[in-house]
């Protein structure tokens, strides 16, 4: 190696250059050097130019660290934008095969897998519902959805199987959530194609689905788990549900936030009087607790839905319960209500002058009376809301009777006269 270094460096010294070919050299190297600057140096302006007549140049590495800084905000801002896309915008199939798909990556145990399927069958569903309320629901997209619902609530199962092989328990939690979804979802969609609607396309065969997939699984539910296994459960969902609400960034003061509060509210509070009723009847407790549990997921499949539409109110899926201090004042105004009903209906008696007509309404005033009474003695708002709704029934129709034969009797009187 010695050897050929001291040859090349005998040969070099042979070498000779002339004065313009020296001077050419030096303007390539120079050039060279301008337009390939080493990382961090600064560029010189070539020999004997002006301002006018100068550039600069942009070193290599700026070059390459703003494409990275391009690409990462892309990769950011991007998918951000995608997660409001729905069926037919440019940025769907950014949502669904990269945004989900890795979102799947990251769930890693059975129930974290059941978890996100759930989770992406509530948003197929309200995004048909979100086209359905702009009139943009093609038969094409609401078939699609329907296979994608049909296709997250598969894979939902398998896992379920898979998890049922390793926790039992587990398993039935993960199968409450999924029938409480489907159940919950069925509900709302068969309520919303019921309706008349002729502006809009409704998704008939969505619901159609759902509550064929709804109908299937509420058959195969298991048994009751554990009082422990419930309440950690419903503990876990309740954060989720705290998540959410931080994730759509809803004021405070916001009706939907308001809203939610007070279901969580309403939650806590039977938490309370289920753990004192754990002491004396602990099967009960576990029952009340799969309500609870079942509420918590309702609301979850809520808070999805406004993520992407507020097509539906909270009271479409968790209906408020109320408290001790407001199931007696909604019982003070029934109670008053049911006297205006009565008093009224005696009073229109007492005007009407045809006696079939007086005594076909006796029965029903009668009816009308043990009513009161059992609305009194209701202890329940199921008793009292079932109640009440009767008293409105039997006394609507009976006024109805009075009012009609007071306007014959009416109308024979003109003709008379």
């Amino acid at each position: 190696m010695k050897k050929f270094s001291e040859q090349l460096h005998t040969k070099s010294q042979s070498i000779k250059l002339q004065t313009a070919e020296r001077s050419v050299l030096r303007e390539r190297v120079v050039s060279y050097i301008e337009y390939h600057p080493m990382p961090g140096s600064q560029t010189v302006a070539p020999a004997g130019s002006t301002k006018s007549g100068s550039f600069f140049t942009v070193p290599f590495s700026y070059i390459t660290r703003a494409g990275i800084g391009v690409a990462a905000l892309l990769l950011i801002l991007v998918p951000a934008l995608a997660e409001r896309a729905v069926p037919g915008d440019g940025l769907y199939a950014v949502k669904v095969r990269f945004n989900e798909e890795v979102r799947s990556t990251l769930a890693l145990s059975p129930y974290e897998k059941i978890e996100w399927e759930t989770e992406r069958l509530n948003r197929r569903i309200a995004e048909a519902r979100l086209l359905a309320s702009e009139g943009r629901l093609t038969d094409e997209v609401e078939a699609e959805v329907a296979a994608a619902v049909k296709t997250h609530t598969e894979n939902a199962k398998r896992e379920i199987e898979v998890l049922r092989g390793e926790d039992e328990e587990e398993a039935t939690l993960a199968t409450i959530a999924l029938n409480t979804t489907l159940e919950v979802q069925a509900t709302s969609l068969k309520e919303k194609t019921n309706q008349n609607n002729a502006e809009a396309k409704q998704p008939a065969l969505l619901a159609a689905v759902v509550g064929e997939a709804a109908a299937k699984e509420s058959a195969s539910q298991a048994g009751v788990p554990g009082y422990e296994r419930l309440m950690a459960r419903v503990e876990l969902n309740t954060t989720r549900i705290y998540e959410l609400l931080e994730t759509l960034g809803l004021s405070e003061n916001s009706e939907d936030y308001q809203d939610v509060r007070r279901r969580l509210d309403d939650i806590n509070r039977t938490v309370e009087q289920i753990t004192i009723e754990r002491e004396t009847n602990e099967e009960a407790a576990r029952l009340a607790l799969v309500g609870v549990l079942q509420r918590t997921q309702k609301l979850i499949v809520y808070l999805t839905e406004i993520q992407t539409s507020q097509t539906f109110g909270v009271e479409d899926f968790v209906p408020v319960e109320l408290t001790p201090e407001e199931q007696q004042s909604k019982l003070d105004v029934y109670r008053r209500d049911t006297q205006i009903i009565i008093d009224g209906l005696e009073k229109t008696r007492a005007s009407t002058t045809d006696q079939a007509a007086v005594a076909s309404t006796a029965g029903a005033l009668g009816r009308l009376y043990d009513l009161q009474a059992e609305l009194s003695a209701a202890t329940s708002s199921d008793a009292v809301e079932a109640t009440f709704a009767e008293i409105k029934t039997i006394g609507t129709d009976a006024k109805e009777i009075l009012s009609t034969q007071r306007n014959t009797d009416a109308e024979n009187s003109s003709s008379e006269s």
